[in-house]
């Protein structure tokens, strides 16, 4: 369960982090009056590794984020997991009873929970001018269980470069069991984008009216505002 503790050294990490993220590019952020003011499943588009930085810059509370279990590999980010109050859940298969309930924690406490509902299926296909992946549904059975909105969100790119995506080593043997390494080469490094907020989505309906709900939410968002990409360079 998210501690104050936690929630104190996240903002500390946005302070330190916002400068250097507007310093690298252009960020602009729309809807945040769609912002709920107590607890939220935050559900976003995933197509870059500096995705949950940019978002947490862009929103001002609280952000849990629901993250893959392997990343506690790295030592780094390990200890970021714990400070900041993650929320582990594995990529692909069954998601474990644990790392539901301290979802739900999060979100009885009043607090945002971020999610990627694509997890890390846009990335890995190397498509970045395909349309969204296909989601999992566990953000949908979250938002039933814990009966809170959902926020459907998109980071649109305005300008960007395709640049070679380097993977630690000690998550090659975790990734390449669920994608082929060899065709994952290139990773978005953005120069300007949007960050769009729509409308909370109330769980009223079943999990694959939330799901689809939600993807057209997004589907729309990126529609209206995804800009003309500049792939400057490989």
């Amino acid at each position: 369960m998210t501690s104050v503790s936690q929630q104190r050294f996240y903002q500390a990490c946005r302070w330190l982090v916002a400068p250097w993220l507007r310093h690298r590019l252009n960020l602009e952020v729309i809807g945040l009056e769609h912002l709920p003011t107590g607890a939220g499943l935050l559900v976003c588009n995933h197509r870059s590794n500096i995705d949950p930085s940019i978002v947490s810059v862009a929103i001002p509370r609280y952000i849990s984020w629901v993250t893959a279990a392997y990343m506690q590999n790295l030592p780094v980010t390990h200890w970021l997991i714990r400070r900041t109050g993650m929320v582990l859940m594995e990529v692909e298969g069954q998601v474990k009873p644990s790392s539901f309930k301290q979802a739900l924690a999060v979100l009885s406490r009043g607090a945002l929970l971020g999610i990627f509902p694509e997890g890390e299926r846009y990335i890995f296909q190397n498509d970045f001018s395909a349309p969204l992946a296909d989601f999992h549904r566990g953000f949908a059975v979250l938002a039933l269980k814990a009966q809170v909105p959902i926020v459907p969100m998109m980071i649109c790119p305005q300008q960007e470069q395709l640049t070679r995506l380097s993977i630690p080593s000690k998550l090659q043997n975790h990734i390449a069991q669920s994608h082929d390494l060899a065709l994952i080469q290139h990773i978005p490094q953005y120069q300007a984008v949007k960050v769009v907020l729509d409308k909370p989505i109330f769980p009223t309906s079943g999990v694959r009216e939330l799901m689809t709900a939600t993807r057209q939410a997004m589907d729309t968002l990126q529609q209206q505002h995804w800009g003309t990409r500049h792939v400057i360079g490989v």
